[in-house]
């Protein structure tokens, strides 16, 4: 009796089997497109594709970065499949590759803009710690100043639907504080999911007011 694959080798088997029954059948036609179909849901659920760079970005810019490395690296495998040669490795360190590669492509698109983000203290402390960015104290420091003086009255103004206690600049001053998501939701009565994607869609928002005050201080 032959022993059972394990679950790696099930799984490599089985993307390489729909890699080459998708390139058997040419593009547009329905058998294609079965194939490319499954071929890409197993690849989301397969819990296989590489996470580059994990750890480095707080996890509300991971996830967003993450997510448009992997829509891309997939709509790639689909438009290109015939790209794979399975005779030089399996499918899964095609992908991979690609989402490295990708996930560089997504960050640099961005790293024009100077505030993607604005990272509590913890986070602080672990990015000057890993990449002696003594600089990014000092922004933050300006930050949070800006956030506390707030001379035009921008940042509390704008705020959660019928709870101005849950103000862009209190939630903001609580995070650069470096309390957690359920520690603000707990204070504001305000739900974890609701608070964290309030603020970034204001953080996004309020870039440019940042932007703007930093060079003014000579931050940027």
């Amino acid at each position: 009796m032959e022993p059972e694959m394990d679950t790696s080798n099930e799984l490599d088997e089985k993307l390489q089997q729909l890699a080459i029954e998708a390139q058997n059948h040419p593009p547009g036609t329905r058998q294609r497109q079965i194939a490319l179909t499954k071929l890409v849901s197993t690849l989301q659920k397969s819990g296989q594709l590489c996470r580059p760079q994990l750890g480095r970005f707080p996890k509300e810019v991971y996830d967003d970065l993450y997510n448009e490395t992997q829509q891309r690296v997939l709509l790639f495998v689909f438009q290109n499949i015939n790209n794979y040669d399975p005779q030089r490795g399996k499918l899964i360190k095609w992908v991979n590759f690609m989402m490295d590669k990708r996930f560089i492509d997504v960050l640099r698109e961005r790293s024009h803009k100077k505030i993607q983000y604005m990272p509590n203290m913890d986070e602080l402390d672990r990015l000057c710690e890993r990449n002696s960015l003594s600089i990014v104290k000092e922004v933050a420091q300006e930050i949070r100043e800006y956030l506390q003086n707030d001379p035009e009255g921008k940042f509390s103004q704008v705020h959660i639907s019928k709870n101005p206690r849950a103000n862009f600049r209190a939630i903001a001053l609580r995070y650069l504080e470096g309390r957690s998501w359920q520690e603000i939701s707990n204070e504001l009565n305000v739900g974890v999911s609701t608070l964290s994607s309030f603020y970034q869609r204001k953080l996004e928002k309020f870039a440019e007011h940042f932007r703007e005050y930093l060079k003014d201080q000579h931050c940027l």
